[in-house]
């Protein structure tokens, strides 16, 4: 008994477990909004290879010019302190109506030389970072036209926003300087005006 219920065991066919399994869904590599399927090698590209060439070289120029530009705004902030405080030290200490007047337009000329002082190394510091970030947008890009992979392009567009970020809180920056320049103008012109008007009525018409 206990052979024939064996071979009775034994003549069941086996159970085809993958005869219901559905097959494992293909999974595509995004690639900021580029989509390459592994298996297929499916690519949807709208913009053409000169673009890009194109795309890529002047962002390396715009690169440059923003590194050089930095550079010298970072020199050229340090002009700008050594004048604000010459122009603090340079003040007449006479106390006639003129002299007064003069004294306000170097207080408020050496502000104004201290306030640029203060903001341009900010502004240089993040031109050339922000040129770094785009000659790394530029190198991708080229590599992309190199080796076809689509992680590159990811990669440049990385970079790109970098950029367009830092080039934002440069715009920020200088907005914001602009304004009080502006302010510190107007009273500098008040302050003139008025001291010329206490020197002419020093004299009897």
């Amino acid at each position: 008994m206990d052979e024939i219920g064996n071979q009775g065991t034994n003549n069941q066919e086996p159970e085809n477990t993958n005869q219901y399994q559905q097959p494992a869904p293909v999974e595509p590599n995004i690639y900021n909004g580029y989509s390459q399927i592994s298996n297929q090698q499916s690519v949807n590209i709208s913009f053409s290879l000169k673009e890009l060439r194109s795309l890529s070289g002047w962002s390396t120029f715009r690169a440059v010019i923003n590194i050089i530009v930095g550079a010298l705004t970072c020199l050229g902030s340090l002009l700008s302190l050594l004048i604000s405080f010459a122009s603090f030290v340079g003040q007449d200490t006479n106390t006639n109506a003129i002299n007064q007047a003069l004294g306000n337009v170097y207080t408020l000329s050496a502000s104004m030389y201290l306030i640029i002082g203060i903001s341009s190394p900010f502004i240089g510091v993040i031109l050339i970072i922000s040129g770094v970030k785009l000659l790394n947008a530029s190198d991708s890009i080229k590599r992309y036209l190199s080796s076809n992979d689509l992680s590159r392009l990811s990669d440049s567009m990385n970079s790109f926003g970098k950029y367009f970020k830092l080039f934002g809180i440069t715009t920020i920056i200088k907005i914001v300087t602009g304004i009080v320049l502006f302010i510190v103008l107007i009273v500098l012109i008040a302050s003139v005006a008025s001291g010329l008007g206490d020197y002419m009525n020093q004299f009897p018409f």
